[in-house]
């Protein structure tokens, strides 16, 4: 009951707890945990966190260096690590066999092979009549086997007691080539290896190409190889060279006869 002479709205704001929004005893500072003192704890809860995470950077090792682990900066004022295994050939030292070999002559050609390759149409065979139609009909062909540095080599033979220059004569030799790793680069994978000893010919198949029959393997038939090269001077001393070394070795040999 409102008492007469009484202020109606002072008597609302009496209902509601004496303060309710602003003293943590009232019905609504209860049920939101202690009024604004419940919503500070909560804040609170999150400023801790932020002070134990993200307020305040955790300090490791190297604390104070003005770099953060892992940052470009530190990592280029670090020396790299260096493990040396033993056994592993220095990339530098590369050895391809040719180390106890003197280099008469090297020039850069494309080399061809020639084969016996069927002809169109050939090998045709008939069944009736009794004619012989199980011909093989075969034309050689140059095939091409790669581009790089054809070298005629020379082993390097100490010459014996009063020998002299005669040990040159008897020194093996061979033409090697080898495809190269890029243009005008190193040879690399050996495409060509014949000692220039026995039934070794060359012989010029044109101005700019030279031809060299050998034989490979024991008991296997001749095989033909051409030497293709960019100036005619090239062509002529390839030539030259490995006849000198055919006829070199072939003169040792018959000397050793008689």
């Amino acid at each position: 009951m409102w008492q007469i002479g009484a202020n109606p709205f002072q008597a609302a704001l009496s209902t509601f707890g004496g303060g309710g929004f602003g003293s943590p005893s009232g019905a609504v500072g209860g049920i939101f945990g202690g009024g604004g003192g419940g919503l500070g704890m909560g804040m609170g809860g999150f400023g801790a966190g932020a002070a134990q995470g993200t307020g305040s950077p955790v300090q490791s090792d190297g604390e104070g260096d003005g770099t953060e682990p892992g940052s470009p900066e530190q990592s280029l004022s670090q020396e790299p690590t260096v493990i040396r295994v033993a056994g592993l050939q220095d990339p530098r030292d590369v050895r391809n066999g040719e180390e106890g070999e003197r280099t008469l002559l090297q020039v850069r050609a494309k080399l061809f092979r020639l084969e016996a390759k069927a002809a169109p149409g050939g090998g045709g065979g008939g069944g009736g009549g009794g004619g012989g139609g199980g011909s093989s009909d075969t034309r050689p062909e140059w095939v091409e086997v790669g581009i790089g540095p054809v070298r005629v080599l020379q082993a390097q033979v100490p010459p014996a007691a009063g020998e002299g220059a005669a040990a040159a004569a008897r020194a093996p030799s061979r033409v090697v080539m080898r495809r190269e790793s890029h243009p005008g680069g190193a040879g690399t994978k050996v495409l060509l290896n014949v000692a220039l000893r026995g039934k070794v010919e060359a012989a010029s198949q044109s101005d700019k190409a030279v031809r060299l029959t050998a034989v490979l393997a024991k008991g296997s038939p001749p095989t033909t190889f051409l030497f293709k090269v960019k100036t005619n001077d090239e062509a002529a001393a390839l030539l030259r060279c490995i006849r000198e070394q055919v006829e070199q070795h072939a003169q040792h040999e018959s000397g050793k006869a008689d």
